[in-house]
């Protein structure tokens, strides 16, 4: 008898692994069953080159405001901001993010423009932390980035990522998009920093021997990390998107 294989690669190993990612979304819609097991797995680069470049565009730092904000739309994504260069960069960022998510998560038919990021001048923003997303009365998800000349290029990945999830799950059912998964939209944001920046990898690598790996069961049922527990989770989150 042929032997069943799950290397990476292997058709087992990529309908594991999409039925597993898929599987977290769906977690919105179905109780969380209880996970016990831990992952140790030591992890590699990935093989294909990024898609998006850097760019010195992200963020471009504070401009004066002179008229109404400048917005973009591309399918899904509408971005709003002071100048062009701000709006394309972010535009960029998360239409790479769909390429992304549609490799191992179905897409919805959005409408044009649903799910809208605002880059705020850090000097007018009234939210605290780096970035915000509110769900307005129909359910449409807006990503508000406080931008300037300090923005990370983490902050703004985790923000795109918070704000698709959200609206994906919105799509398949209208009170879901606040119960994603957390890891979910962390190993998201992480992967597209990752896809952005090829380096951060070896930063990741190294961070993930010098802490303690969160167990499976930690990382699938955490709800509203603090601050101080967010790096790690997220750390975490991105080498189990890996692994599947």
């Amino acid at each position: 008898m042929r032997p069943v294989s799950f290397s990476p690669g292997s058709r087992i190993h990529r309908l594991l692994r999409r039925w597993l990612l898929g599987g977290g979304l769906s977690l919105v819609l179905l109780p969380a069953a209880s996970l016990a097991a831990s992952i140790n797995s030591a992890p590699s680069h990935p093989a294909d080159a990024p898609v998006v470049s850097p760019t010195q565009s992200v963020p471009t730092g504070v401009r004066p405001l002179r008229g109404p904000p400048l917005g973009q739309s591309s399918g899904a994504f509408e971005v709003e901001a002071a100048d062009y260069p701000s709006v394309q960069a972010v535009l960029g960022l998360a239409q790479h993010l769909q390429v992304l998510l549609t490799k191992d998560l179905p897409w919805p038919d959005f409408t044009p423009g649903v799910i809208r990021i605002q880059l705020v001048p850090a000097a007018q923003a009234v939210f605290s932390g780096p970035y915000l997303v509110n769900t307005d009365s129909e359910g449409h998800h807006t990503a508000l980035i406080r931008w300037g000349p300090d923005t990370a290029l983490s902050d703004v990945c985790l923000a795109l990522a918070r704000v698709t999830i959200e609206s994906v799950a919105t799509w398949h059912n209208a009170t879901a998009g606040n119960k994603a998964p957390e890891w979910l939209k962390l190993a998201y944001g992480k992967l597209l920093e990752a896809e952005t920046k090829p380096a951060i990898v070896d930063e990741f690598a190294a961070q993930a021997r010098r802490q303690p790996m969160l167990s499976l069961r930690q990382i699938m049922t955490a709800e509203n990390p603090s601050a101080d527990d967010l790096p790690l989770l997220a750390l975490n989150s991105y080498w189990l998107a890996r692994f599947f």
